[in-house]
């Protein structure tokens, strides 16, 4: 495992709660490199670690911790980084005395204010445009899952096209067309004890379920068993057939 610093802040996360421990490997690599764009983009790992400890897991848990990782991540790159936000004021401390005027020993400066929303929006405007960055999709009310094509603020599913898949075949979705997913993109040192090898000639990574295959690629393989076994049976029965009409007919009694 690499110890990328997406990675790392989520060892450490998983140091101090033990339950937010991600055990497999792939999903920690896939969610390390989550983590790693987030701290390039401008997130603290402080933020990070209040994202995910702020609330529990889910109970009862219907996906595993990886997901409720990847949920919460999602939804704090739609708030973005607090980095460049004026501060609120901290409150002046002081004794104050009845006999003395209110406004004495006050410090009349002009009273600090956050900056405008419009300077904001065109900061923040200015960071979503950053090349290799992809931004979530604004589309169907700001909670399609996809992220938005470059240059854009819808993905290809809300723009009325199909979504583009990956270009090495694997049936992941991707953000442009011609791309190709994470999985595929990054060659894996060696095989690790429980990961899918693949079918078909197509690199898979994911979890094994069962007979040495993940569910997707064991799906794909029963698939194919059943489509050459019905082809053998019709090529069976067509030599049957040809067979019974190449016998002569029997002689009438």
């Amino acid at each position: 495992m690499d110890l990328t610093p997406g990675v790392e802040v989520l060892r450490a996360i998983a140091a101090e709660a033990p339950e937010w421990q991600i055990t497999h490997a792939q999903s920690l690599r896939d969610q390390g490199r989550t983590a790693t764009g987030m701290l390039d983009m401008g997130f603290t790992p402080q933020e990070i670690r209040h994202a995910l400890l702020s609330r529990p897991l889910p109970h009862p848990l219907k996906t595993t911790v990886a997901g409720v990782i990847s949920g919460r991540l999602r939804d704090l790159i739609a708030v973005g980084p607090c980095a460049g936000v004026v501060p609120i004021p901290a409150q002046q401390a002081g004794e104050y005395d009845l006999a003395r005027p209110r406004t004495e020993g006050r410090d009349e400066g002009p009273t600090p204010l956050p900056a405008a929303w419009a300077d904001r929006r065109a900061q923040m405007d200015a960071e979503d445009a950053g090349l290799g960055r992809y931004r979530p999709c604004a589309g169907d009310d700001g909670v399609c899952p996809h992220d938005a094509l470059p240059g854009q603020d819808l993905c290809a599913s809300c723009l009325g096209g199909e979504r583009p898949t990956c270009a090495h075949g694997c049936g992941r979705g991707v953000v442009a067309s011609g791309s190709v997913c994470i999985v595929c993109a990054e060659v894996p040192a060696a095989a690790e004890i429980g990961d899918c090898p693949g079918y078909g000639g197509k690199r898979c990574g994911r979890a094994v379920q069962t007979a040495g295959l993940c569910g997707r690629c064991k799906i794909d393989a029963e698939r194919d068993k059943a489509a050459a076994e019905a082809e053998w049976e019709a090529a069976r029965d067509a030599a049957v057939a040809a067979a019974q009409s190449a016998e002569p007919e029997p002689a009438p009694f």
